[in-house]
Order: C-alpha cells, then structure tokens, then sequence
C-alpha cells in the first residue's frame, strides 16, 4: 500500500489524507474484484468504477 500512498502524495496538492484515500480504494477494488466473481455484465462494473472515480475527483479537484 506504500506505493499507492506514494502515487497519490505526487498527484494530489493536499496529502495529508493520503493513507485513508488509500485504503478506501484498496477496499473498492477488493470489492470489485469480489463482485466480478458473482457474474456481473461489464457495463455494470464499468458504472461502477465511473461513479467511484466521480465521487473520488469531486471530492478533490487536486485529482486529474
């Protein structure tokens, strides 16, 4: 998980929230990857990870 921290640390101009943005998604995509084994189309799962990458981004303009 150090490297995910690293990552958005020199994306994002606020860092000091990092580690709790980190395991937010590190719980996403486990969940992902966990609904994707239940059978899901992949339109689903794609509107899913939009609308997770949507809130993430609206909730910090400091993401690209």
């Amino acid at each position: 998980m150090g490297i995910l921290i690293d990552n958005l640390a020199a994306a994002r101009v606020r860092t000091d929230d990092n580690e709790s943005l980190a395991d937010l998604i590190i719980t996403f995509f486990c969940g992902i990857c966990l609904g994707q084994n239940l059978g899901p189309n992949r339109t689903q799962i794609t509107k899913t990870i939009e609308a997770f990458m949507q809130l993430i981004r609206g909730g910090d303009d400091d993401l690209g």
